[in-house]
Protein backbone atom coordinates (compact mmCIF):
# COMPACT_ATOMS: atom_id res chain seq x y z
CA UNK A 1 0.00 0.00 0.00
CA UNK A 2 0.94 3.34 -0.90
CA UNK A 3 0.19 7.03 -1.24
CA UNK A 4 1.46 9.37 -3.73
CA UNK A 5 1.60 12.80 -3.84
CA UNK A 6 1.64 15.47 -6.54
CA UNK A 7 0.99 19.47 -7.10
CA UNK A 8 -0.01 21.79 -9.50
CA UNK A 9 2.34 23.89 -8.15
CA UNK A 10 5.81 24.13 -9.84
CA UNK A 11 8.20 25.06 -7.08
CA UNK A 12 5.80 22.12 -4.91
CA UNK A 13 6.06 19.50 -7.26
CA UNK A 14 10.10 19.98 -7.41
CA UNK A 15 10.41 19.79 -3.96
CA UNK A 16 7.83 16.70 -3.83
CA UNK A 17 10.16 15.21 -6.51
CA UNK A 18 13.41 16.26 -4.67
CA UNK A 19 12.66 14.67 -1.92
CA UNK A 20 10.70 11.36 -2.74
CA UNK A 21 13.24 8.81 -3.65
CA UNK A 22 12.56 5.23 -4.27
CA UNK A 23 14.57 2.68 -2.23
CA UNK A 24 15.74 -0.36 -4.65
CA UNK A 25 18.33 -1.56 -2.13
CA UNK A 26 15.06 -3.39 -0.74
CA UNK A 27 13.67 -4.26 -4.41
CA UNK A 28 10.60 -2.76 -3.27
CA UNK A 29 9.20 1.13 -4.21
CA UNK A 30 9.42 2.71 -0.68
CA UNK A 31 9.49 6.66 0.02
CA UNK A 32 12.94 7.84 1.71
CA UNK A 33 12.56 10.74 3.31
CA UNK A 34 15.19 11.94 6.01
CA UNK A 35 14.41 14.58 8.71
CA UNK A 36 16.03 16.87 7.47
CA UNK A 37 13.51 16.79 4.22
CA UNK A 38 10.42 16.28 6.62
CA UNK A 39 12.10 19.10 8.41
CA UNK A 40 12.64 21.56 5.34
CA UNK A 41 8.79 20.66 3.80
CA UNK A 42 7.43 22.16 6.80
CA UNK A 43 9.18 24.53 7.41
CA UNK A 44 8.14 26.08 4.03
CA UNK A 45 4.68 25.13 4.14
CA UNK A 46 4.85 27.29 7.03
CA UNK A 47 6.66 30.47 5.18
CA UNK A 48 3.76 29.61 2.32
CA UNK A 49 1.58 30.05 5.43
CA UNK A 50 3.15 33.57 6.44
CA UNK A 51 2.63 35.04 2.67
CA UNK A 52 -1.55 34.95 3.06
CA UNK A 53 -2.41 38.04 4.95
CA UNK A 54 -6.28 38.33 4.30
CA UNK A 55 -7.85 39.03 7.51
CA UNK A 56 -11.26 36.87 6.57
CA UNK A 57 -8.96 33.70 5.72
CA UNK A 58 -6.00 34.05 8.24
CA UNK A 59 -8.01 32.36 11.59
CA UNK A 60 -9.00 29.35 9.14
CA UNK A 61 -5.33 28.65 7.64
CA UNK A 62 -3.71 29.06 11.20
CA UNK A 63 -6.14 26.29 12.06
CA UNK A 64 -5.53 23.96 9.19
CA UNK A 65 -2.08 24.53 10.14
CA UNK A 66 -2.35 23.34 13.60
CA UNK A 67 -4.42 20.53 12.50
CA UNK A 68 -1.88 19.82 10.26
CA UNK A 69 0.81 19.60 13.00
CA UNK A 70 -1.40 17.54 15.13
CA UNK A 71 -1.91 14.84 12.32
CA UNK A 72 1.21 14.32 11.50
CA UNK A 73 2.11 14.06 15.29
CA UNK A 74 -0.97 11.57 15.54
CA UNK A 75 0.70 9.75 12.69
CA UNK A 76 4.19 9.76 14.03
CA UNK A 77 2.66 8.07 17.45
CA UNK A 78 0.83 5.34 15.54
CA UNK A 79 3.97 4.76 13.62
CA UNK A 80 5.57 4.27 16.74
CA UNK A 81 2.86 2.46 18.80
CA UNK A 82 2.64 -0.13 15.74
CA UNK A 83 6.38 -0.92 16.27
CA UNK A 84 6.23 -1.07 20.22
CA UNK A 85 3.77 -3.76 20.02
CA UNK A 86 5.81 -5.07 16.86
CA UNK A 87 3.08 -5.09 14.51
CA UNK A 88 5.60 -5.03 11.86
CA UNK A 89 6.85 -8.27 10.75
CA UNK A 90 9.81 -8.70 8.42
CA UNK A 91 7.97 -9.99 4.90
CA UNK A 92 10.19 -13.21 5.38
CA UNK A 93 8.36 -14.65 8.36
CA UNK A 94 5.05 -14.74 6.44
CA UNK A 95 7.14 -17.09 4.37
CA UNK A 96 4.98 -20.47 3.79
CA UNK A 97 8.33 -22.94 5.11
CA UNK A 98 7.37 -21.56 8.84
CA UNK A 99 6.82 -24.89 10.47
CA UNK A 100 5.10 -23.41 13.42
CA UNK A 101 1.32 -23.10 12.46
CA UNK A 102 0.79 -20.56 15.74
CA UNK A 103 3.47 -18.24 14.50
CA UNK A 104 2.12 -18.45 11.27
CA UNK A 105 -1.17 -17.57 12.53
CA UNK A 106 0.17 -14.59 14.64
CA UNK A 107 2.09 -13.62 11.90
CA UNK A 108 -1.20 -13.57 9.24
CA UNK A 109 -3.10 -11.99 12.15
CA UNK A 110 -0.35 -9.04 12.16
CA UNK A 111 -0.41 -8.71 8.64
CA UNK A 112 -4.23 -8.31 8.39
CA UNK A 113 -3.65 -5.57 10.91
CA UNK A 114 -1.35 -3.55 9.24
CA UNK A 115 -2.98 -3.89 6.43
CA UNK A 116 -6.14 -2.89 7.78
CA UNK A 117 -3.91 0.28 9.46
CA UNK A 118 -2.71 1.58 6.66
CA UNK A 119 -5.87 1.26 4.45
CA UNK A 120 -7.60 3.05 7.64
CA UNK A 121 -4.70 6.09 7.24
CA UNK A 122 -4.84 6.14 3.54
CA UNK A 123 -8.69 6.45 3.36
CA UNK A 124 -8.45 9.47 6.01
CA UNK A 125 -5.86 10.95 4.15
CA UNK A 126 -7.74 10.82 1.21
CA UNK A 127 -10.61 11.83 2.45
CA UNK A 128 -8.63 15.36 3.79
CA UNK A 129 -7.28 15.79 0.13
CA UNK A 130 -10.41 15.56 -1.37
CA UNK A 131 -12.12 17.77 1.03
CA UNK A 132 -9.20 20.42 -0.29
CA UNK A 133 -10.15 19.49 -4.11
CA UNK A 134 -14.31 19.92 -3.36
CA UNK A 135 -13.65 23.47 -1.70
CA UNK A 136 -10.57 25.82 -1.47
CA UNK A 137 -8.91 24.08 -4.90
CA UNK A 138 -12.18 25.22 -6.58
CA UNK A 139 -11.44 28.93 -5.64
Amino acid sequence: MGLNIGSTDADLKSLIDKIEKVNLSGGEDVSVVTISEFQDIRDKADLEIAKVTYPSVVEGLATTQKLADELVEALQRLALAARKSKLKVSTSKFSSTTADPATEAENLAKKTQLTALKRAIEFQLTYAVMGYKSSVEML
